[in-house]
């Protein structure tokens, strides 16, 4: 990695906001933090969550749908989620394009149209922050219901959080 193009600074911590959502990152400023994802040490940002009642999932049986496609591991619905059913989507501040990892289409390209700053690593009061414009993962989903608003799905979970992880610097 070329470190010479990222832009690297410290900065103190009271001075910024951080999130792990690419789009606020890239629309509001906040500065983008690694999270973990399905109770694991793997470093991950989120893409997109999902909700049961929200376009294309208002009905009951397309949100069943959908997770009994997730949980044989048939990832279709999220790539036409974030990509559509090309293998390019604008988001506006960004693309998200299908690429290739271990296999074909197994994970996404995210470029930003302006470069974003990622928080590397927290020292004390003090963090490493660069700017990155392009980031490559593998994805990743994770489950979640709430109280309330759900009621009708019984055991199945209302919210499926989509995850980039194994995240490559690829500026």
């Amino acid at each position: 990695m070329k470190t010479e193009n990222l832009n690297a600074k410290i900065i103190d911590l009271n001075e910024f906001e951080t999130t792990n959502n690419l789009m606020y990152a890239a629309e509001m400023g906040d500065i983008l933090e690694f999270t973990t994802v399905n109770s694991s040490q793997d470093r991950a940002l989120n893409l997109q969550r999902v909700e049961y009642g929200e376009v294309n999932f208002e009905r009951k049986s397309d949100w069943i749908r959908f997770i009994n496609k997730l949980d044989r591991y048939d990832t279709t619905p999220i790539k036409r989620i974030l990509t559509g059913d090309k293998k390019l989507s604008d988001w506006g501040e960004f693309t998200i394009s299908r690429t290739d990892i271990d296999y074909p289409e197994d994970g996404f390209l995210i470029e930003f149209k302006e470069p974003v700053k990622l928080l590397l690593e927290r020292i004390g009061d003090r963090a490493i922050v660069i700017e990155v414009s392009k980031l490559k993962g593998e994805f990743t989903w994770e489950w979640s219901s709430y109280r309330t608003g759900h009621e009708d799905l019984g055991n199945n979970a209302g919210v499926c959080e989509i995850y980039l992880y194994n995240v490559e610097i690829v500026n």
